[in-house]
């Protein structure tokens, strides 16, 4: 908050440090030197929008004491009003706040903290991040379940892990995903059982050309990135993926039409068709060096790959395969990645 306005009044927050307020004409504090906004009375709205400070001063960043001071969760505030020159929100800043059904985004938001949304079951609004945003944090708008868009932006670098786990109503997400993305978490998408956009990753470029490679996460051996996700229509890998991270479609599959991997995935996990709840029908491998089947066979280090037992099991929609390189094939009929 940069302040120019002499007319305020000096108090002390909890810690005993100086602060700066601002109040109305009937003597309400309605902004503090924090950028905290009082509301009016009805404690419904929320608003740090520039115009509507004392002359001179902007809110560009919130304190972490803000609202619910943290974790605190408020069942009454329904409208969050960012205003143009808010680049910071601090960690858990409207966690839990279960009436929130309408958020106003800043056009300049740059860093987000832990969980700022989490669990706000009511919000409708579309989440609209900015270009001057690179990371969307840890379970930014986890269980958000009432989101139906939302909007991101190339300069988006890393979504980490859960941070839109839970949206259950998402149906669209424009792009899915940005192609300056380099790292994907754990659980990102887990559970949007509504989203609906085709899904393309590993796209990018650098400022030279090159593939910017994705890093997908994993906590406890397991992606589940997009698990649940069961109206995906497709899903296509560019070069940047280097492997397809184990279990990322568990249980998710059942409207995949079609799934492409990128020329630089060598390894084919397990868990692909969801032990037979799916529709996909069409699969391309554009990877052309040599496959092995069951992995112990593979021999990475003369960039062979592997293709791991139950990979395609149970498939029963798929109509053709495929493949661009070649495989060496001693399978049991256990470890048969075609079963099925």
């Amino acid at each position: 908050l940069i302040i120019k306005q002499p007319e305020a009044t000096i108090g002390y927050d909890e810690n005993g440090n100086e602060k700066l307020e601002y109040g109305d004409e009937d003597g309400n504090i309605l902004y503090d030197s924090h950028g905290r906004r009082y509301d009016y009375g009805d404690g419904k709205v929320l608003d740090f929008r520039a115009t509507a400070l004392p002359e001179g001063a902007v809110v560009k960043t919130v304190s972490a004491d803000t609202l619910a001071k943290g974790n605190g969760g408020n069942a009454t505030v329904t409208d969050v009003f960012m205003g143009e020159s808010l680049t910071s929100i601090p960690q858990y800043f409207a966690y839990g706040f279960t009436a929130l059904t309408n958020v106003v985004w800043s056009p300049v938001l740059a860093s987000m903290g832990t969980a700022p949304f989490k669990g706000c079951t009511k919000m409708r609004s579309d989440i609209v991040i900015p270009p001057t945003m690179a990371t969307i944090p840890q379970m930014a708008f986890q269980n958000c379940s009432a989101v139906r868009n939302v909007i991101l932006h190339d300069g988006i670098r890393t979504i980490v892990s859960d941070a839109f786990n839970g949206c259950s109503s998402i149906t669209n997400v424009t792009p899915f995903l940005p192609r300056s993305l380099s790292s994907l978490g754990a659980s990102a998408f887990y559970g949007c059982s509504n989203l609906q956009t085709p899904l393309e990753l590993g796209f990018g470029t650098n400022e030279v050309g090159e593939a910017i490679t994705v890093s997908l996460g994993v906590t406890a051996n397991y992606a589940w990135t997009f698990r649940d996700c069961s109206k995906l229509p497709s899903i296509k890998y560019g070069p940047g993926i280097l492997n397809n991270t184990p279990w990322q479609f568990t249980r998710n599959s059942l409207k995949i039409g079609f799934i492409e991997f990128g020329p630089n995935i060598n390894t084919v996990w397990e868990g692909l068709g969801s032990y037979g709840k799916t529709s996909l029908s069409n699969v391309v491998v554009k990877y052309t060096g040599t496959f092995a089947f069951p992995p112990e066979l593979g021999n990475r280090s003369s960039g062979q790959g592997s293709c791991h037992g139950n990979a395609f099991y149970g498939l029963t929609g798929v109509r053709e395969i495929t493949w661009s390189g070649y495989f060496t094939y001693a399978a049991t009929l256990e470890a048969n990645p075609f079963r099925g």
